[in-house]
């Protein structure tokens, strides 16, 4: 797939906005990433395969979408499955600063590479 690509085999009509705005601001920096990545149990909301990294937006911690640990907050790093990292992002941070949270998602991308040889 290419960069920021829906993932149309099992699509989920919905991305947020701010899921969108992350989506295409990691393609503008060079991180090819998939949006509503089926991952064969569950959509992601963005799916950066060649880091083994998956990306969550939207944890506000009283949204009604998502539903984490209370002790999980926005930007902590969780595991997801073998070899998977997860980022958790909430919109506010997308929404006031896209930029430096691409630029955070890059850095883990580059240092998970070079830890998997990826």
């Amino acid at each position: 797939m290419n960069s920021c690509d829906i993932n149309t085999a099992h699509y989920c009509p919905n991305p947020s906005k701010y899921q969108v705005r992350l989506c295409r601001k990691l393609k503008e920096i060079g991180i090819s990433s998939d949006l509503q990545y089926w991952n064969g149990r569950e959509h992601i909301n963005i799916a950066i395969l060649q880091a083994k990294l998956y990306i969550v937006v939207d944890v506000d911690r009283d949204s009604s979408r998502i539903k984490i640990p209370v002790d999980v907050l926005p930007g902590e790093i969780g595991t997801s499955g073998v070899g998977f990292k997860t980022l958790f992002f909430s919109n506010e941070a997308i929404r006031e600063n896209v930029q430096q949270v691409a630029q955070s998602i890059a850095i883990e991308v580059k240092d998970r590479q070079g830890t998997n040889s990826l």
